[in-house]
């Protein structure tokens, strides 16, 4: 039976082999220095991890952290569609609205770096994954508790 708790910088009692991050409507401290630290060896020994926040990435650039993910802050956009990048094993056919859910998505996040998996609706690149031999990465530049709630459940199909 695998448990996961709020991750804190001091003790991780962690066994789950995939993992869910979100910063909510934090805009600075998204990732402490020791919670990347462990977020990043956690990674390092097989780790599978989702990682979303719209002030994250600004805020992690330049981190050893950031540097597993392969993503990067790249611009801001106020645009609310996402869809899946075709041909993308996670994205490929999903299409959902970031408006309709918690309603905090200010300045959602254009990122770059790794192999594109969403797009926002005006093209700018909403989500990026990472995958090695040892990890498997995604990072999305919006929060993911701003996705509508029936997107949350499943996303549409196009």
């Amino acid at each position: 039976d695998q448990t996961v708790q709020e991750i804190g910088a001091t003790t991780y009692d962690l066994v789950a082999d995939q993992m869910i991050y979100f910063s909510g409507d934090e805009s600075t401290n998204t990732i402490s220095e020791a919670d990347g630290t462990y977020l990043g060896n956690y990674l390092a020994n097989g780790g599978r991890i989702m990682v979303s926040g719209q002030y994250l990435f600004g805020d992690i650039s330049g981190s050893a952290f950031a540097g597993l993910l392969g993503a990067q802050k790249v611009d801001e956009t106020t645009e609310v569609l996402v869809v899946g990048e075709a041909g993308d094993p996670v994205g490929d056919g999903l299409m959902f609205d970031i408006a309709s859910g918690a309603g905090n998505q200010v300045m959602p996040e254009a990122l770059g770096g790794a192999l594109t998996s969403f797009r926002y609706g005006n093209g700018m690149i909403a989500g990026v994954r990472n995958e090695t031999t040892a990890y498997k990465a995604i990072s999305l530049g919006f929060g993911i508790e701003a996705m509508a709630p029936t997107s949350r459940r499943s996303a549409t199909r196009m």
